[in-house]
């Protein structure tokens, strides 16, 4: 399904299975989803909703889990406190193990999401966190809700494979995208307006670069519709490509061939963007803002700027890009270590019971 957290629970459940884990998916019934899919997916939630609880009751009897773990938020809840008010009835009416995985930051103001979270760590033996610093973020009705249940700090990694192209391929493709006579400037993830999407077409220059995003940009959504139409404007005309939905090969040869993949988060981006780290695998000069960093890093390619600082996120594409990192820095697999990990927290948690 289109989602990054869905991308990632992929990785982690197939590192998890090879690590050894007896392991089955519950996700989404839907009629557009591949076939195909490995016994372990089960396609069988009807949604997440309270009305679910039959699917969801059926699901745990017939594979009796030691643990549940809830990937927390995705676009496939649609619902921000459902998901936590179907587990807290599954819970109550059947016992097991939960582990909840947080992938963003909790909101300062009492949201919905917030109290999702409080919810859920209610119910959960441990929390798993992908961005770091968290324990400080966690204050209030959550905190109170958390108590001492623990926090763990399990890194992100990239979620399409890293590619090697030969020279004549990677001729072919850039030949494809953008000709010879330009630097090819990439996004690549899903776009919203917190992206900063648009940033890209003040930072890379219409005379000298030609732009890829990589991703799916609708004709009903106001902001996709905003960046198609700087796209088409008269500055960029025909220096443009968007891609559509691609699956994650070709993703990963899009991103080796690009000269600079851009990242202007306008709040600031992290280890934690799983985006990032699918750019920095294929060894491609990377722009990312930061509240944290800044300047250009080279053992990993990354020059970090400050959120909205268009004209030194310009000047640093026209100085480093085409710059590759070197290969001996990346792991063939960060996913077992991340998988070893996560037994770990589903084995100290199984031996508290």
């Amino acid at each position: 399904m289109f989602c990054g957290v869905g991308d990632y629970s992929a990785r982690l459940a197939a590192a998890l299975r090879e690590a050894g884990a007896d392991l089955q998916v519950l996700t989404t019934r839907r009629p557009d989803t591949l076939a195909g899919d490995p016994a372990w997916v089960r396609r069988e939630m009807p949604s997440w909703t309270q009305g679910a609880l039959p699917q969801l009751r059926a699901a745990l009897n017939g594979f009796k889990p030691d643990v549940v773990h809830v990937q927390y938020p995705t676009q496939g809840y649609h619902y921000a406190t459902a998901p936590a008010l179907l587990m807290l009835m599954a819970r109550a009416l059947q016992k097991f193990v939960v582990v909840s995985t947080w992938h963003e930051y909790p909101p300062d103001a009492l949201t919905k999401g917030k109290f999702c979270q409080a919810a859920l760590a209610l119910i959960s033996r441990a929390i798993i966190v992908v961005r770091p610093e968290y324990p400080p973020r966690v204050r209030g009705v959550l905190a109170a809700a958390l108590g001492d249940t623990p926090i763990r700090f399990i890194p992100n990694a990239s979620v399409v494979p890293r590619v090697t192209l030969t020279e004549g391929e990677r001729t072919a493709l850039r030949r494809q995208l953008c000709g010879t006579d330009r630097q090819l400037v990439a996004f690549f993830g899903f776009a919203y307006p917190n992206k900063g999407v648009e940033q890209i077409f003040d930072i890379a220059d219409p005379a000298r670069h030609h732009l890829v995003l990589i991703g799916n940009l609708t004709h009903s959504d106001p902001y996709h519709v905003r960046l198609r139409k700087l796209a088409d404007s008269d500055r960029w005309r025909g220096r443009v490509t968007i891609t559509g939905f691609v699956d994650q090969q070709i993703a990963a040869r899009y991103l080796a061939v690009s000269d600079a993949v851009v990242f202007p988060f306008l709040s600031g981006g992290g280890h934690w963007n799983s985006s990032l780290h699918a750019a920095m695998t294929q060894g491609t000069f990377v722009i990312a803002t930061s509240t944290a960093r800044v300047g250009y890093d080279p053992g990993e390619n990354v020059y970090y700027a400050v959120p909205g600082a268009v004209p030194d996120m310009a000047a640093a594409l026209r100085e480093y890009a085409g710059i590759r990192a070197a290969s001996g820095g990346f792991r063939a697999d960060p996913w077992m270590d991340i998988a070893q990990s996560h037994l770990d927290v589903y084995r100290t948690c199984l031996a508290a019971t």
